[in-house]
This record gives structure tokens, sequence and C-alpha cells, in this order.
């Protein structure tokens, strides 16, 4: 059976379910700890739990048109529907009228948002889209991958969660009359070069939350116009600084394709990749705007707030050849620990990833070394001091310091190290990434960049 509202299990197993910022972080000063997640932020794509239950309509052969299966729907269930699509297109849908009156200005608005759908599919989305064409049913449980996509479509009438009439136990995904028409007549050349362009786009926004973790809505429209203006100009490799993005609709107004944003903001509703968040704010007044955020980000809105006192460091610079490809900017540093612990600790390959993973997600939200370094170690077994001493000087040198860093604005340590070090006669920059002191460490050298990530060497950090 389908459910509704199921937990994103593409996190790693070994990463905490429910996070809890520590009372020494941005959040955790701004708010009761306890309280700290609630109070924060709010999910404005998928709230749990889910606004309604999806009906589970029982349809005969022959009442599979579009206003047919919204009759077998509450009343409830159809001003959900209203108001999920008017998020997408501008409609004019009246919610007070009878349910007979609702359900025909309906079917209209539901084609009308269908077809503005088609235009902005990626390929996944357009791939579950494919397995509907020359049939209106396909069983839900081929699907329980694409929950997300499949929420995603249910909540704008574009499908129904049906029984299959072969089986009472069986629940299908039925897509009306009306709506396979449009997919069976696509242009095939058309269609598919629009969702090469849109899969470009949610690629390139992706990445971009890879490196920065958490970003404004407004300054990320800024930046996918301004990449995406150098990608139609040919310019792959011409390099965007955040800050200087003023007159960046101008971009906007120049492109070939003027929308670049809504893709993404489509993309965003039914992706595992990313989110889209709203803060409410706290005691800090006029931060009540729209947020995108990358996945395994564990609380974006403190890593927000680490940003903005970084008031002197810069975001990095972003290009689209680099953002376009599929290897992540710092999978070079999450490689090697992988080989690392394979090969000098003996870990099981599967076990090695997953405890890459993990630690490497502790780092790049710049959390606390003293509440997850025992986490990570415990999985661990060392045969001496030494052979502890030896992993924690190969996380510093080829590792921690190697990874692009959220609260960093998406630099990674070793790059704020070396510009210091090109610049000896200016002030340091503040670049701890929010984390604490961890056991000092004797094999680690002095002069070496810290094993707990934080920028600086280990004499003046965890070294003093």
């Amino acid at each position: 059976m389908y459910h509704i509202g199921v937990k994103n299990l593409s996190v790693p197993d070994l990463v905490f379910r429910e996070y809890m910022p520590s009372p020494k972080s941005m959040a955790g000063q701004m708010f009761e700890v306890n309280n700290v997640i609630k109070q924060k932020y709010w999910d404005t794509i998928n709230p749990e739990p889910t606004a309604y239950v999806y009906n589970l309509l029982k349809v005969e052969a022959d009442c599979q048109d579009l206003k047919t299966l919204l009759s077998l729907n509450t009343k409830v269930s159809l001003v959900n529907i209203v108001e999920t699509i008017k998020t997408d297109v501008k409609s004019d849908i009246q919610t007070n009228l009878r349910k007979d009156l609702l359900i025909p200005e309906l079917a209209r608005g539901i084609l009308k948002s269908f077809e503005v759908f088609l235009e902005l599919m990626n390929d996944s989305m357009y791939q579950l889209v494919l397995k509907f064409r020359n049939r209106q049913r396909v069983p839900l449980q081929d699907l329980h991958k694409q929950w997300k996509s499949v929420d995603y479509l249910i909540e704008r009438g574009y499908m129904f969660r049906c029984l299959g009439q072969g089986s009472k136990d069986e629940e299908v995904l039925l897509l009306p009359e009306e709506l396979q028409h449009l997919v069976d007549r696509l242009d095939e050349l058309k269609i598919r070069r629009d969702v090469t362009r849109n899969t470009a786009i949610c690629k390139i926004g992706k990445n971009i939350l890879y490196l920065y973790g958490v970003m404004k809505e407004s300054d990320f429209d800024r930046c996918l116009d301004a990449l995406y203006f150098n990608f139609e100009q040919n310019r792959l490799n011409k390099k965007i600084d955040l800050g200087d993005l003023s007159d960046a609709w101008n971009y906007q107004k120049q492109a070939t394709f003027q929308n670049v944003n809504v893709v993404f903001k489509h993309y965003a509703q039914y992706s595992s990749k990313v989110k889209r968040v709203c803060f409410e704010g706290g005691s800090y007044s006029g931060y009540h705007n729209s947020y995108y955020c990358y996945y395994s980000v564990f609380d974006p809105y403190n890593i927000f707030y680490e940003q903005e006192r970084r008031e002197d460091l810069d975001f990095r610079s972003l290009c689209w050849s680099e953002l376009i490809t599929d290897r992540p900017a710092d999978q070079k540093a999450q490689t090697m620990m992988v080989e690392y612990l394979t090969k000098q600790l003996r870990i099981n390959p599967i076990q090695a990833q997953k405890l890459s993973e993990e630690w490497s997600l502790y780092i790049k939200n710049g959390e606390n070394p003293t509440l997850w370094l025992n986490n990570i170690l415990e999985h661990l077994k060392f045969s001496s001091s030494v052979q502890l001493n030896q992993l924690l000087s190969f996380s510093s040198a080829h590792f921690a310091n190697d990874l692009n860093i959220w609260p960093l604005k998406g630099h990674t340590p070793k790059e704020l190290m070396d510009t210091q070090l090109e610049k000896p006669h200016s002030a340091p920059q503040n670049v701890q990434a929010s984390v604490g002191e961890v056991s000092s460490v004797d094999k680690v050298g002095r002069n070496e960049p810290c094993p707990c990530g934080s920028g600086r060497k280990y004499k003046k950090c965890c070294g003093r």
C-alpha cells in the first residue's frame, strides 16, 4: 500500500534522524533548545503530516475521465487540488462553489496546469510520465522509489490513486483520459529538447545548493538566471560572484528561455535532493522569506545565520562548467576517505561509504566535533593509539579540510587557509565552522590543518 509522507531514506542510515543543535550553536543560542526545531522553520512544500489524505478510489472500467474521477473525491480534496494548482498557474477558480459546479471549473484548471507541467519536467519526471504512454494504469508498487514525484502528481489532480480491477489489494496510479491524450500526442523532438534543458537547470540548481547548503530564494533565482544566461552565451567557464548580481534581472530578460526559476521551483517540489523552506525568524525580524536548501542540511536556519555573521567572507564563485558535472565538488576527498577506511582499517566497502558520508555531513554542516566524533570512532576498531592518530592526520590532510563547508559559504577550510597565507599582513577572518574543541591528538603536526575542519592550524585550534 502507498503511504503518504514516507521519510526520505536516501540519507545515510548512521545519521541522526532527529537532529538537535547544541546550546553553543547559533540556533541553540537564539531559542530554547528543546523547541528549536519546531520554532525556527516550517517546510512549505512537504509539511508533515500531509495537508490531506489521498482518497483510494474504486473506478469502473468505463468511467476514467477527469470529471468522473474528480466527482469521486470529497469537496475538501477538491479544494486542496484547487489551492495547489493555484501555486503553479494563475487561476480564478472559486472554491465556494457547490461540488457539482466546482468540478467542471477544476477540470479545466487541471488541463491548463498539466500542459504547463509537461513543459517544465526534468528527465526523472519525464521517465515517470512515459510509463503512462498508451496505458492509463501503472501499479503503485512499481513507483515506490519515486514517492515524492507521485505525491506531486496526485496533489494536482494529474493522477489518482485507485484500486486495481484485477485484485482488491493492488493499488494503481491512474492517469485521466484527457491527460493521457496530451501525453500520447507529445511532440517527441520538442519534449526531448525541453527535458534536456530542464534537466540541466535542475542539476545546476541542485549543485549550487550542494556547495552553499542554504540560499534565500531571491538570491538563488538571480544566481541561476546569471549562470543560465552564461550558458546561452557559451560562456561556460565564466565565474559569477553572488555579491555582484544586483542587475541579474537583466540576465533573465535577455535569455532566450525565461522560466529558469519556474523549472527549479517545480523541481524542488518533487525532488528528494532539495527542499524549499520558510523561516519564521524567531527573535530576528525581516527573515520571513523562502529559502532553498540541500536535502542533507541538518539545520537550515543555523547554516543561514552562520553565513550571515561572516560578512567579510564572500560566497565561493560559481561557473556553469563546474556545476553541470555529476561529480560533487568535494567527491575526491570523500573517495580518498573511503579508500583509506577499506585499505588501512579493513572496513567493508559499503560500511566505509556510509561512514564517510556521515562524517562528511557532520563536517559540512559545521557541527561541533565533541558531539559527533565519538559517533564516528565507535564504528571503528583501532589496534593502537598510533592507528587512531594516523586516521585523524589523514583526515586533516586529505578529507576534513577539503570538504565544501556550508557555514563557510561553500569554501573548503584549506582554500581559506591558503588565502590567508597569501595575504600575511591582512587580518585573519573568522573561518571557524561552528565547531568546538576535540581532544588533543599528539601525532597531528602543530602546523598542520586541524582535524576538526575549522580551517585553522592545529596549534591554534584544538592543539592549544
